[in-house]
């Protein structure tokens, strides 16, 4: 059976993040782990539990601090000690750190390179900041290691700068899509110490025994929404998702329909996948489907568990198929990125919808192709 870690396998990447931890020859090393965490997403959390078990496993005396957005969440949830992006104990921590590991996930495409500067757009520090603290690092001549990130495009030339004076300097550098890879070979930055990688949340190790009955009481497909910036492109995905549904009521009603938040930014509605299901789950309530709508954020181990007991997964977040993904269960892809394709296509999922042209009966077609005469 094929297995994408085979074909994109993290071994040798991991014998020199191995190498590199080791290296740290001193007693309580400092190691900052940089990434969008503490924001209630469930791939960037995955990744923050998998880098510093990682971690831990080598180097069981090092002192881990996330440098992330929403520490207190961090160190509520994890019991990971935690600084914000903002903290004037930022500085303090990258005077002191011994290794700083850019912790995964998409660092710079065109969703999230952008907070608001159309006109300036270079000076938008968002997608730029990482690429600061690294050199800040290596200038002071200790280690950095980029842990299974994805960079699919550049936006604009101030990224490309600091593409070019900061990548040649990373120890290790691990991208986790082929897209990314391209676009470095491209910029001829993919020669020296960089190895394309499955996702680092692939191995995730969370509570996955497969128990629907500690969960939902019936069989049930689990569906993954999301809005994207192009308003029309998101109520033309809700109308598919309500027309699926209603098909799923009338010719399954055994099963129970589960809306899965895999986003719950406490504060951006665009990342807050609650607020776009729970305008779903509002409307096809009336219907009287069989339907759940997940209303709180939920621990990685949790989601894992549930996506375990699915009985068909439709889904639109990357790391909602990440963590799904060695489960075989029937997936539909709801592809809004590139980094979602890319996984698509490295893991052969063979049901793929473009989000921009979604339609129920695209939808239905694909349920009916993948179970038939159930």
């Amino acid at each position: 059976m094929y297995d994408i870690r085979k074909e994109y396998p993290i071994d040798k990447f991991e014998e020199r993040v191995k190498e590199c931890l080791l290296s740290l020859k001193k007693p309580c090393p400092l190691i900052v782990i940089q990434g969008g965490y503490g924001k209630n997403n469930l791939g960037d959390d995955a990744l923050l539990l998998t880098i510093t078990g990682k971690i831990r496993f080598f180097l069981p005396d090092a002192q881990i601090i996330a440098l992330c957005h929403y520490p207190e969440s961090v160190r509520r949830r994890y019991q990971i000690k935690a600084v914000s992006f903002k903290s004037p104990l930022l500085l303090k921590y990258l005077l002191r750190c011994d290794l700083l590991v850019i912790g995964g996930g998409g660092i710079v495409n065109k969703i999230n390179t952008f907070s608001g500067n159309h006109r300036l757009k270079i000076l938008d520090m968002k997608g730029k900041f990482l690429f600061l603290t690294s050199l800040f690092v290596k200038f002071r001549r200790k280690k950095v290691i980029f842990y299974g990130v994805g960079m699919t495009s550049v936006p604009d030339v101030g990224v490309k700068i600091l593409m070019y004076l900061t990548l040649p300097l990373v120890d290790v550098l691990g991208v986790r899509d082929r897209a990314t890879y391209g676009v470095l070979k491209k910029m001829h930055l993919a020669e020296k110490n960089v190895f394309l990688i499955h996702d680092p949340a692939l191995n995730f190790n969370g509570r996955t025994e497969k128990n629907r009955s500690r969960l939902f009481r019936s069989k049930y497909i689990v569906i993954s929404i999301r809005a994207v910036r192009d308003r029309k492109v998101t109520e033309r995905v809700e109308r598919s998702v309500k027309e699926t549904i209603k098909f799923l009521a009338e010719k399954y009603s055994d099963l129970n329909i589960v809306l899965l938040p895999v986003s719950m930014h406490p504060e951006k509605e665009l990342e807050n996948d609650f607020l776009v299901q729970k305008r779903v789950y509002d409307d096809v309530k009336k219907q009287n489907a069989n339907i759940t709508l997940i209303s709180k954020y939920l621990h990685p181990s949790t989601i894992k568990q549930i996506f375990a007991g699915a009985e068909m997964i439709i889904m639109a977040r990357l790391h909602g198929l990440i963590l799904s993904y060695d489960y075989h269960i029937p997936t539909i892809v709801l592809s809004y990125d590139t980094k979602v394709s890319e996984f698509a296509g490295m893991g052969k999922y063979k049901s793929v919808l473009n989000y921009d042209t979604l339609s129920g009966k695209q939808m239905i077609k694909q349920i009916e192709g993948i179970w038939g005469k159930r």
